[in-house]
């Protein structure tokens, strides 16, 4: 497995070289000819699309359409799904990849929100967008990303040298984030359009119609089958385009219900509407909370009937030679 850390400050070709690496062990090994091997990212690269570099604060194809590629012995490979896929599904997939039996795969995933795509192995070119899922989820609420001038001065602060440590964390804590900033998203794909909303950490909301869609949220809806570049914004339309709008809102709170445990960001180093700034148990107002600021979760809370740690990075090998390839293509969850 390829730590996800290092994987992600590594060069391209540094990247390939440790899949490679993977690839030659299990030759060495003769291992390659019966090890499944499924490989994902956590995000892409916008690399220059939309004017933006790297990622964060945006739902634009280029970060969010990652690779869910399995390579399996037992299948012939070279063969693309259009099926939609999603993080949590990873799980699922891989546990029913190990042939247990179907009574103890059902008791491992129960509860669990996602399904395996082990089943569209057989004939992963027939199956249609929807075969898994309606559509795929994608959450964000990174405080580092929220307001760029106050992650300046945050920095700023901590790394300030001649200060003692509690007195740079007062400094810090004393400078808060414009929180009322539309830095939050939540976002669904169901294989033809993403619908976004943007909204303020302040304001976590659930609309349930067009009137408070836009109220509470700046929004976005593509049609990436007409518009793969992702340029023409058909929620500035509203009234053109408003029963596209109702249905994907509606597909959007319903798959966060079925999901997602909360969505209030309770995750958050924040009180009172507030950011607490803590380090290793220190906090500069004196309370018990011990969250760390550079720990403040990307995501939403965990998917319903996941423990704390039940997924680790799930980087995997992939064997671009190999007779058994497919490609099933998969969103961040």
């Amino acid at each position: 497995m390829i730590h996800a850390g290092a994987w992600g400050t590594t060069s391209p070709i540094r990247r390939s070289q440790q899949v490679i690496r993977l690839l030659d062990a299990l030759d060495a090994l003769g291992m390659a000819d019966n090890t499944i091997m499924v490989m994902t990212a956590d995000h892409g690269e916008l690399n220059g699309a939309h004017q933006m570099w790297g990622k964060g604060t945006c739902t634009y194809r280029e970060q969010n359409y990652v690779p869910f590629i399995i390579s399996h012995p037992a299948y012939m490979g070279g063969n693309t799904c259009e099926a939609v896929t999603s993080h949590v599904d990873v799980v699922p997939t891989l546990l029913q990849l190990t042939g247990m039996p179907d009574s103890q795969l059902s008791d491992l995933t129960r509860g669990l929100p996602g399904r395996s795509a082990a089943p569209l192995l057989a004939n992963p070119q027939q199956a249609p967008a929807h075969a898994l899922r309606a559509a795929s989820l994608f959450n964000y609420h990174m405080l580092l990303f929220v307001d760029a001038q106050w992650c300046a001065e945050e920095l700023r602060s901590l790394i300030e040298i001649g200060k003692p440590l509690s007195e740079r964390l007062q400094q810090a804590g004393a400078f808060q984030p414009n929180l009322a900033l539309r830095g939050a998203i939540r976002s669904v794909f169901d294989g033809r359009y993403r619908f976004s909303r943007y909204f303020s950490l302040l304001d976590y909301n659930t609309p349930r119609n067009l009137d408070e869609l836009y109220a509470h949220n700046d929004v976005e809806l593509y049609d990436l089958k007409a518009d793969p570049d992702e340029v023409d914004n058909l929620a500035i339309d509203k009234s053109k385009h408003r029963d596209l709008l109702e249905a994907m809102n509606t597909l959007l709170n319903t798959t966060l219900a079925k999901e997602v445990s909360h969505d209030d960001g309770r995750e958050l180093p924040m009180r009172g509407g507030k950011v607490t700034f803590v380090n290793r148990g220190h906090e500069t107002d004196g309370g018990k909370r011990c969250n760390t600021l550079m720990k403040s979760s990307r995501h939403v809370a965990r998917p319903k009937g996941l423990r704390r740690n039940s997924l680790s990075p799930m980087f995997r090998r992939l064997r671009r030679d190999a007779p058994c390839l497919s490609i099933l293509k998969s969103l961040r969850s």
